[in-house]
């Protein structure tokens, strides 16, 4: 087995404070390390309000404390688009590139893959403006608040994205212009925001592999 890392944390409260001091080139030089050698990272410091962070949780928690078929009315539908709505758990299977890849899988057209259950639960949000990404959203009743909360959740995140992605772009030292290249790429429209539960399970459920949470995978090929 692989050693374990530690996710280390970068403060990016001096970069919004004087993106030229020399506190937010440290920052900056941080950033650029980590993604570099971990491709992840934990960011404080980005301006989101820990107040709002706490009703998004107790918000995500109000969605799971639900019953299966109060959840079930805003169900993700079959096939990959729209990425929306609530997914059951098992719903979604995730693979490793290198499982791809793997000969016997391509001969057997997939039906090779891992048949190990992914054991959580999750609710996609994007935004509303996105005809080809349209929202789920369960009915009023059965969650007061939800689409509401989630929809300037969902709009806060974007705000503070922004900051944190030209952060990057200087940490890689392109140019101003190269950076506002990047930022016209970027409208708010085709992010999303997953809320994601992991249901309590028996450890040795996990140990054995007759459960999985989520393993080593990609989303791109």
């Amino acid at each position: 087995m692989a050693p374990q890392k530690s996710l280390p944390t970068v403060d990016l409260s001096p970069f919004f404070e004087d993106c030229d001091s020399a506190q937010s080139q440290k920052a900056l030089e941080d950033l650029r390390r980590v993604c570099q050698s971990l491709g992840a990272v934990n960011i404080v410091g980005h301006g989101i309000p820990q107040e709002l962070l706490l009703e998004a949780f107790s918000c995500s928690e109000r969605l799971y404390n639900l019953s299966h078929e109060d959840k079930m009315k805003a169900p993700h539908p079959e096939g990959p688009i729209p990425h929306r709505g609530y997914s059951h758990p098992g719903l979604e299977k995730v693979y490793s590139k290198e499982d791809l890849d793997d000969d016997q899988v391509k001969s057997s057209g997939g039906q090779s893959l891992r048949q190990i259950m992914d054991y959580k639960e999750s609710y996609e949000i994007g935004s509303q403006d996105n005809p080809n990404q349209p929202n789920i959203w369960l009915p009023e009743e059965t969650l007061p608040g939800f689409q509401d909360f989630m929809t300037k959740f969902y709009w806060n995140l974007d705000r503070a994205a922004r900051p944190i992605l030209k952060a990057i772009c200087q940490s890689l030292g392109t140019t101003p212009a190269e950076q506002e290249q990047v930022m016209q790429l970027h409208s708010g429209h085709n992010n999303q925001l997953r809320l994601l539960h992991y249901p309590s399970t028996p450890a040795e459920q996990l140990e054995t592999m007759v459960l999985a949470r989520m393993p080593a995978h990609t989303d791109f090929r």
